[in-house]
């Protein structure tokens, strides 16, 4: 599902260099985006795998904490506003599972 969505805001400043160590401002920018795409709040959700999916651009598979629904998040990084839901894929199966 392609969304409208707007960046979740931003602490980080200055030239954008994405960190994908646990607990980094990014990632925990990024649970943010996750969760206003998907619903799934950032302290329920099971993170199966995130990586690079482009220059400045990631791809997030999430779930929640019951395994129910496993989503294909992709994010895009905004300059000064940080990150971006850009598209929503609920998945058939969880390779990272």
């Amino acid at each position: 599902m392609r969304g409208n969505w707007n960046p979740v805001g931003t602490v980080q400043e200055g030239p954008h260099t994405t960190s994908y160590d646990d607990g980094s401002v990014d990632r925990q920018e990024m649970s943010k985006a996750v969760e206003v795409a998907t619903g799934i709040p950032a302290e329920e959700q099971t993170i199966w795998w995130v990586g690079r999916a482009g220059d400045q651009s990631v791809e997030y598979t999430v779930s929640r904490k019951d395994e129910e629904t496993t989503y294909r998040v992709h994010l895009t990084w905004i300059e000064n506003e940080g990150w971006k839901p850009t598209l929503v894929e609920q998945l058939i199966e969880n390779k990272h599972k």
